[in-house]
């Protein structure tokens, strides 16, 4: 997180992130982890330092009013963007929640808690990330991030548009 200048915009998506985050983890956590108090202590765990993380963040930089400032790391309700180091393919990750009596049926998509979703949340463009999987250790460069709420890319072509601009 070594950029310090953000567009109002983007500092506005990543508080209402914060606050939704606040008031979704606590079901997640009496969804999936109910019967064990160790595990939903270290979801617990997670969640705050993933809030912590972004908090920090969003003291650190300065908000640069209606500008093209530089888009903030991962966040869950993202999308990354990341090319595999072995094959050289690009593939396209959606950061999600995990949630109960659902299905997933898309295979783009990464839960926060998972070691995909846990190695890519809070980088930015140009990091490397390696995740174990149980066929071995799988590594990305992460060559886009788009934010939830905008099209917002922090890449080689970085850019920031509304998504009311969006055709």
């Amino acid at each position: 997180m070594l950029n310090n200048v953000l567009a109002a915009q983007m500092h506005k998506i990543i508080t209402a992130h914060l606050s939704d985050i606040e008031k979704e983890k606590d079901a997640i956590i009496k969804s999936f982890y109910a019967d064990s108090a160790k595990a939903g202590m270290g979801i617990e765990t997670f969640f705050r330092e993933y809030q912590g993380a972004l908090a920090k963040y969003l003291e650190d930089i300065k908000v640069k009013p209606g500008g093209s400032g530089i888009c903030p790391p991962a966040i869950i309700g993202g999308t990354v963007e990341a090319r595999d180091l072995e094959d050289n393919e690009i593939y396209s990750f959606h950061i999600v929640l995990p949630y109960p009596n659902k299905t997933v049926r898309d295979i783009d998509i990464a839960s926060c808690l998972s070691p995909l979703g846990k190695a890519i949340l809070l980088k930015t463009a140009g990091s490397k990330v390696a995740v174990q999987t149980p066929a071995g250790v799988l590594n990305y460069e992460i060559v886009n991030i788009t934010l939830p709420g905008n099209e917002i890319k922090n890449g080689a072509d970085e850019y920031i548009r509304e998504s009311s601009d969006i055709a």
